[in-house]
């Protein structure tokens, strides 16, 4: 095992902290403001939280969390000079599970769907929950991304450590960029050699990736060259979230933990470790053909399914 228990991947985590390489990466991310936040903000936020998730409801003020991101918002949006949306974070991951509980989401999905061919089949719904889960998650206000922090379980347990150890962390407000979600990728880095690539969702089939495939490695490569030098100084072994937008442009979007309690994508930590840490040859591994039905039946069991049904 590269990570040994509960308690070292913690310890790797805050490793990972944004704010800890974001110095090392900011040309080749979006544009980020990092706000501080105090234990009493982490403690509301746990509260309403926790709220949420014992009674679904979200009585419990954030008022003075949504000043602080509404504040930073305006800061990305004169840094970037337009009115962009967001992607609001912690220092440690991102509330993204919340859009499960947001009223607006299936409908999306279905918006979503009817810009597709072929709206019957199971790999244009993935798709377009795939679509709907990216594009739900900008927001243009602090009361929507309290919202989403609301009803993350996701985040729970950062924040309870936090309030455990009496350490705080931070509220990254980050500029929202459009890419294609066919684009998201992630990519393993060991002892400072890029080692794997990946499609980041295991579930979807994009046919044109095939035709794409050795033209989206080298910008990759390209950037992972440079990206890697950057953050010697910081991390030589971690697992990094890329993507290209509309423009082609390969961007880095996070760094992650290197271990196994790290989502693996198209790779097994057990079945695919020696390339992962680089024993043999680098692999780039996409979806050449759609999984199974009962392959994406099971991986979605718990709940994604049913919200499927409804696309």
């Amino acid at each position: 095992m590269i990570v040994k228990d509960e308690e070292d991947y913690y310890r790797l985590m805050k490793e990972t902290y944004f704010e800890k390489y974001y110095e090392q990466i900011e040309e080749f991310t979006f544009k980020s403001v990092i706000l501080p936040l105090s234990l009493d903000n982490i403690q509301s936020i746990y509260d309403a939280n926790m709220e949420f998730e014992t009674t679904k409801n979200t009585e419990l003020d954030m008022t003075n969390i949504a000043q602080k991101i509404d504040s930073g918002i305006d800061q990305i949006r004169k840094q970037t000079s337009s009115d962009c949306e967001v992607f609001v974070r912690l220092s440690s991951r991102s509330p993204k599970d919340a859009i499960y509980h947001l009223e607006e989401f299936p409908g999306l999905c279905k918006h979503k769907l009817k810009e597709l061919e072929n709206q019957e089949d199971m790999f244009s719904k993935l798709h377009a929950f795939y679509k709907a889960s990216t594009e739900v998650l900008s927001v243009s206000s602090g009361l929507k991304a309290t919202e989403l922090m609301r009803k993350s379980s996701r985040i729970q347990g950062d924040l309870k450590m936090c309030l455990d150890v009496g350490e705080t962390m931070n509220l990254i407000i980050r500029e929202f960029v459009q890419f294609p979600v066919k684009n998201e990728l992630r990519g393993f880095v060991n002892n400072g050699v890029f080692t794997a690539l990946t499609q980041y969702n295991n579930l979807a089939f994009f046919p044109d990736h095939l035709e794409t495939k050795e033209e989206v490695l080298q910008k990759v490569k390209e950037m992972m060259e440079q990206f890697i030098r950057a953050m010697e100084d910081v991390l030589s072994s971690f697992i990094v979230d890329i993507v290209l937008d509309n423009q082609g442009k390969a961007w880095v979007v996070e760094v992650n933990p290197f271990g196994e309690l790290a989502g693996s994508c198209l790779f097994s930590w057990s079945k695919d470790r020696d390339v992962l840490i680089g024993d043999k040859e680098f692999e780039f591994r996409i979806a050449e053909e759609g999984p199974s039905l009962g392959f994406v039946r099971v991986s979605w069991i718990l709940g994604c399914w049913k919200l499927l049904d409804l696309v």
